[in-house]
């Protein structure tokens, strides 16, 4: 069987004696991107045998063309005559070959139909002329008689994103959202569908949001309780937004806060009737750290004070007994909104700090340290002395930046440079441990001088 035209590979080929059209065309490895799948010849004996056409067996699985091939049976596949392209809101987007006779309706169907949201009344066509391109507008009612030409462009359009019948409440109701606006549907009678407003609704004023004929936007305001008493009333339009404030909405959010020696500090939202004492609690209560001599509360001035007035704010201080517990006037001591709580700590208060001895020593380990002015020397000493091994040049003390006040931090950091007390390759190591600093420290000069 000899296969020619527009395939991938032309040749000769030996089949079976069953093998047909299609077995052929799989022999080529198929038509190539400006073969034809509609009208594939079969020539036997000199003369045109038979035609077939690709798309029916792709679309609809008709294989009636689908021949029988004999020995010196040629198939040949020509250019196609007329492609087109269809985009937008279809099933399968794609370049279609065309036949004469075949329509835009008949296109649309080669790519599954159009989908759910696609506009259906007007298809614009982009055509190419002998001079230039135009567009062609199509109404639906033409689709089955509109005769396609190779290189038109077929744009489907989606619907638009809008509703014919939509009204929306939002805010201070048990049931906001979108309902159907059904003829002459007022304001009370959408209020009565999202089962009414909640019991922290704003009762002074609501609004609605309406679009006008030339998009622009206007706000009717109402009284929220003259449309519960029914002395107020108004008919919806398409895409009315009904707004309904809380009381919550329209001031600042109230909060508290507290810091210090207590287990949870933080932010805290403001209830009423709020106690110090109560406050201290939801915080998770004193830590073991806090100072016994007092509790600080400061409150903002309030803003009915003389613009002349100095104050920043209004300080208020509460002991501690020996139970970690407040005094008893704190009971009655009502927070406000904004106020913050600050729990000291004790000077008096030393947690275990505990420091670590590694290398030749004879009792390398952890060692808690017994007194605050203890130094190296000291720390040496507790771990039994140096080793006969103990390379002081190369010594180094590691220091966690977290543990340091800030001020030195950076001083520290610098001395990451001094690269005498070690070689290249610990500093890069130690370089990668972010929160530790190397503090350039002259062991031998500890050694030497207890006095360090």
């Amino acid at each position: 069987v000899n296969l020619i035209g527009e395939v991938k590979v032309p040749g000769t080929f030996t089949m079976s004696s069953f093998s047909t059209v299609l077995h052929a065309l799989y022999q080529c490895d198929g038509i190539s991107k400006d073969g034809s799948f509609r009208g594939i010849q079969v020539f036997r004996d000199g003369q045109l045998f038979s035609t077939f056409d690709l798309y029916e067996f792709l679309v609809s699985g008709e294989t009636i063309n689908n021949i029988t091939l004999k020995d010196q049976d040629i198939i040949k596949v020509p250019f196609f005559k007329k492609r087109v392209k269809i985009a937008g809101e279809v099933k399968n987007p794609a370049i279609y070959e065309l036949i004469d006779g075949e329509t835009l309706e008949t296109l649309i169907g080669y790519a599954g139909g159009l989908t759910d949201e696609a506009y259906r009344r007007l298809v614009t066509i982009k055509r190419v002329t002998d001079q230039s391109k135009k567009l062609l507008t199509i109404k639906s009612g033409d689709f089955d008689v509109f005769d396609m030409k190779s290189g038109d462009e077929i744009a489907i359009s989606k619907i638009l994103d809008i509703y014919e019948n939509r009204v929306n409440i939002s805010g201070a109701v048990w049931r906001p959202g979108n309902y159907e606006l059904t003829p002459g549907l007022t304001l009370y009678e959408l209020l009565q569908k999202a089962e009414g407003i909640t019991s922290n609704a704003f009762r002074e004023r609501g609004y609605v949001i309406r679009v006008n004929e030339d998009q622009t936007l206007r706000s009717i305001e109402f009284s929220v309780e003259d449309l519960l008493s029914e002395e107020y009333d108004l008919v919806l339009n398409p895409e009315d937004q009904v707004v309904m404030k809380s009381i919550f909405e329209l001031r600042d959010e109230y909060n508290l806060k507290i810091e210090g020696e207590v287990r949870n500090p933080g932010t805290y939202n403001f209830r009423d009737s709020l106690t110090l004492e109560g406050l201290i609690y939801l915080a998770g209560g004193f830590k073991e750290s806090a100072a016994k001599s007092f509790v600080e509360v400061a409150r903002r001035t309030s803003t009915k004070d003389s613009i002349d007035n100095s104050a920043t704010a209004y300080l208020s201080t509460f002991k501690i007994n020996e139970n970690l517990k407040l005094e008893q006037s704190s009971d009655q001591f009502i927070l406000e909104p904004y106020d913050v709580v600050s729990v000291r700590r004790s000077p008096s208060f030393n947690p275990l700090r505990v420091v670590e001895i590694q290398g030749e020593v004879f009792y390398p380990g952890t060692y808690v340290l017994g007194e605050k002015q203890e130094k190296i020397s000291d720390l040496i000493a507790r771990a039994g002395g140096l080793t006969k091994y103990a390379f002081l040049e190369g010594a180094m003390l590691v220091r966690n930046q977290n543990n340091m006040e800030s001020s030195r931090k950076a001083d520290l950091i610098r001395r990451r440079r001094i690269k005498r007390l070690m070689n290249r390759d610990a500093i890069e190591n130690l370089e990668d441990l972010s929160e530790e600093v190397i503090v350039g420290i002259n062991f031998e000069k500890i050694r030497t001088n207890q006095k360090h």
